[in-house]
């Protein structure tokens, strides 16, 4: 729920690493989606999403996966370019 969300983004823990993420890249990354996602994962628990939150945050700021560039995509921006080539014959994209 949007209640149980908004309890795991304001948990002590979660706050904490926000403050540590505010103007980096990866500030955007924990919102209500990704709140209610690690709600899901930990079966409604709000104190383990929050956790596993706060330990994914500070993952991200020690390593900045945002930042992290593919070598083949440097080269050829299309070398892990998927797009709709068509459809199926029910109408279902085709990639």
């Amino acid at each position: 729920s949007l209640e149980a969300a908004r309890r795991v983004l304001a948990d002590r823990r979660v706050v904490d690493v926000l403050a540590k993420a505010a103007r980096t890249q990866e500030m955007g990354f924990a919102d209500e989606a990704c709140a209610r996602r690690y709600i899901r994962a930990n079966e409604g628990d709000t104190d383990l999403a929050a956790a596993a939150l706060a330990k994914t945050m500070e993952w991200r700021l020690q390593t900045e996966p945002s930042a992290i560039e593919c070598p083949s995509c440097a080269k050829d921006p299309h070398s892990h370019n998927l797009r709709v080539v068509g459809t199926d014959t029910l109408g279902r994209p085709v990639i």
